[in-house]
């Protein structure tokens, strides 16, 4: 069984982002709702089916596929929470790589459509709202179906919408996706993907959220963030249904679009970092054909996924080795398109897509200056204030962003997280604000609040999980890590009149009143910068320097309730 179905032409067709695919290629569309659908009436007991496919990810613990050659070395059904994925393991992007070709290969649509590929949900667009109306229940779609199916309106209604639900056998769909907390979104999470795309260039850090610490005490404030931690942050902005919950969120429409962005950003990154990619580390949780603590390497099989299967029997799965190009499955995506061909045409194409206010350096060197921009700042800058019960807010007078920066170069400023990552049931998250939030606002509505900035998300198991690897986990204390941007925030308040630079004497966190329901001891919070170097004739992307600073003067005073502050010496 062979999960290379998609191979295509020299310059593949592209994978495009679900609202663009909408308003440019409706047939494309069309073909897409109409393949999904099929899809997932094919038969759970078949290998093939959607059940099957979306089982692979976590629940139910089964082998797949289940056939007579599929003799995988390792194979234990009662290890890892369930499923094959690699959460926090230096394979977790390039496994996803293979397991979302096996899922456009299966929309049988799709095969008959040359130039059709998947599409994907860019949730970082500012000019798009970050969930997509387009998966929402109440939202049908009208569909042209093909001659074979009109007439039949039972069976083959003419509005369908299966990136609402999946329908689990003969029961009623359970509805339990797609619930969004977020309605409105500030910049954070296009903030946090520029920083990861033009600041990070080790594989190691980038692609996933494990403790990447150098076996001392010395651990590099560079090393928190990756792609994966901004994965589980947009998890846990869904929230609500089975996304929040890893063995089960591949049953939710929503999870593929979600991955194929993940696998888009992770693409981007290969294209701006080459010849860097997977390096042997050892796993940390483990699957059902590796235990944890086993070395993963570029030749580590991305089990279950066969490229090729001999008359004998003999397997040859995936490896990392074998998934460095995309397209080797058929499909390339807007920014790796061959005319794309440096580091520095991609990211200055990716500052495009998010109109340059992904980062304070894109903003700084916009020419000319990006005033739409500015008015957003200077809007969220007047919100600020409104929370200190000014009711007509006016910003003071010469406050000029340019001058946050002197001969160009200023400090980008960062929380680091590093929490346990089985505490509080495995799956929680942490919020971070400047200031504190509106004493009404709800902890599910907290992402709207004015002084939120961003959220980090565990995306992990609670205790009553069966498998004894998992609890395993829990008792070595599995550490993960997480980073969120704060300088677009601190630029709101030098706006706002509230800090007078980016300079360190300037910049303090209201730590005294911070409060938490929850004992957290295990969560670690520490704030850090970095130097910014940038031309402001836009020669050259931004250059982040590898010395970072951390700050324990800032976070040493938190209360242990709300987890335990950087103090210059407690890791």
């Amino acid at each position: 069984m062979s999960s290379d179905g998609t191979q295509g032409p020299v310059e593949p067709p592209m994978r495009l982002e679900l609202r663009d695919m909408i308003k440019d290629h409706p047939d494309q569309w069309t073909l897409y709702l109409l393949a999904l659908e099929r899809f997932q009436a094919v038969p759970e007991d078949q290998p093939l089916s959607y059940f099957q496919i979306a089982g692979i990810h976590g629940r139910p613990a089964m082998k797949w596929p289940d056939q007579k050659w599929n003799r995988a070395e390792g194979l234990d059904l009662g290890r890892g929470y369930g499923g094959y994925c690699t959460h926090s393991s230096i394979l977790f992007l390039t496994w996803h790589r293979p397991y979302l070709a096996l899922f456009e290969a299966r929309c049988e649509y799709i095969k008959a459509a040359r130039t059709f590929r998947m599409p994907y949900w860019d949730w970082a667009r500012p000019e798009l709202p970050l969930f997509p109306d387009e998966a929402l229940s109440r939202r049908e779609h009208v569909v042209e179906r093909p001659e074979s199916q009109k007439g039949d309106t039972d069976k083959f209604p003419g509005k369908i919408n299966p990136l609402a639900s999946y329908k689990f056998g003969e029961d009623a769909a359970i509805d339990q996706f797609t619930a969004p907390k977020l309605g409105v979104k500030g910049m954070n999470v296009s903030e946090r993907i520029l920083f990861l795309l033009q600041g990070y260039k080790g594989f190691g850090a980038v692609s996933n959220n494990s403790e990447f610490g150098n076996g001392t005490t010395e651990i590099p404030f560079n090393d928190w963030g990756s792609i994966e931690d901004v994965h589980n942050a947009v998890h846990g902005y869904i929230g609500g249904g089975y996304m929040g919950r890893p063995p089960l969120s591949a049953f939710d429409p929503i999870f593929w679009l979600h991955h194929t962005n993940i696998d888009r950003l992770f693409a981007i990154w290969q294209a701006c970092n080459p010849g860097k990619y997977v390096i042997p580390k050892d796993s940390t949780e483990p699957t059902v054909v590796r235990a944890a603590g086993s070395e993963e390497t570029v030749d580590s099989p991305l089990t279950p996924f066969a490229q090729s299967v001999a008359a004998d029997g003999q397997q040859k799965f995936w490896t990392s080795a074998g998934v460095v190009d995309t397209k080797t499955f058929g499909y390339i995506y807007p920014e790796t398109q061959s005319v794309f061909n440096s580091r520095k045409r991609i990211l200055n194409e990716v500052d495009r897509l998010y109109l340059k206010r992904a980062s304070f350096a894109n903003i700084l060197r916009s020419q000319p200056g990006d005033v739409e921009t500015l008015k957003q700042l200077q809007q969220r800058a007047k919100t600020h204030l409104k929370s200190e019960g000014t009711a007509a807010p006016e910003l003071p007078a010469g406050r000029d962003i340019q001058k946050l920066a002197v001969g160009g170069k200023y400090l980008e400023w960062l929380v680091n997280i590093r929490a346990e990552k089985a505490e509080l049931n495995g799956n929680y998250i942490v919020n971070i604000f400047l200031g504190d939030p509106d004493s009404n606002t709800l902890p599910l509505l907290y992402v709207k609040d004015h002084a939120h900035v961003g959220s980090f998300a565990t995306f992990g198991q609670d205790e009553n999980s069966s498998c004894d690897n998992c609890k395993k986990g829990r008792e070595e204390k599995l550490k993960i890590t997480g980073q969120i941007p704060l300088t677009i925030a601190l630029v709101e308040r030098y706006l706002a009149g509230q800090v007078d630079s980016l300079k360190p004497e300037h910049i303090t966190l209201p730590t005294e009143e911070l409060k938490s329901p929850e004992d957290t001891k295990n969560l670690l919070i520490c704030v850090v910068s970095n130097e910014v170097t940038f031309k402001a004739d836009n020669s050259e992307v931004p250059e982040y320097s590898d010395v970072v600073t951390s700050y324990p003067e800032i976070t040493n005073d938190i209360p242990e309730s709300f987890g335990t502050g950087y103090d210059g010496n407690n890791f």
